[in-house]
């Protein structure tokens, strides 16, 4: 997208002898700005309607490069606000019909990490007696926070608890699962799988 735009930018009058390496500077900071104002992710491509939108918050970043720049990058709150808020009411209308509602799990989203769950089963050995045994289930994906220690609360499972966990998986239980990632165990000592995620409370195995 941002090659597309350059070239498109270069056939405008005048723009073709403006230093290129500031011109795409300036486009990847607009999409970036677009991304943002559309509640998309990071790297996620946006969608080809909103092309003209960025080609035009381009030409605002540099009309306004210099002193009118600097302070517009310095007044508003991440630096893209006011560029934004310059771009005309027709533009502002095509591209609100791309823009997403915030989704609170965005974060969440970027913290998800592949673990293997395990379930812990009796097995018979070769000899005939029973022994318990980890068995890999497969892999899921869990985000995995350090548990808040200021947090005040009854339950004697959460203060057992070392790390909370979120899961879309809803085959987890409680009761004979992990989760393991590189050299770290998580036991599973409790699970919640109400609502659209799975809540896990979580203790390293030393």
């Amino acid at each position: 997208m941002e090659k597309k735009i350059l070239k498109e930018l270069l056939k405008r009058p005048g723009m073709s002898e403006q230093d290129w390496e500031l011109l795409e500077d300036m486009i990847h900071d607009s999409i970036i700005d677009m991304r943002s104002y559309l509640n998309y992710e990071d790297e996620e491509s946006l969608p080809e309607g909103v092309i003209p939108a960025v080609k035009e918050l381009t030409l605002i970043r540099f009309n306004k490069d210099g002193v009118e720049g600097i302070a517009s990058e310095s007044q508003s709150f991440g630096g893209s606000t006011t560029y934004m808020d310059a771009l005309p009411d027709q533009v502002k209308r095509t591209i609100r019909r791309y823009r997403r509602l915030p989704r609170i799990d965005m974060s969440i989203n970027r913290d998800m990490k592949s673990y293997r769950l395990q379930k812990e089963e009796t097995v018979r050995t070769p000899s005939g007696a029973e022994k318990q045994k980890w068995i890999d289930m497969g892999g899921v994906k869990a985000a995995v926070y350090k548990k808040n220690d200021m947090k005040v609360a009854a339950s004697a499972t959460y203060l057992e608890s070392t790390h909370i966990g979120l899961t879309r998986c809803k085959s987890i239980k409680a009761e004979g699962y992990r989760l393991v990632k590189d050299d770290v165990v998580y036991r599973i000592i409790d699970c919640n799988p109400q609502g659209r995620m799975t809540n896990l409370l979580l203790k390293v195995v030393e």
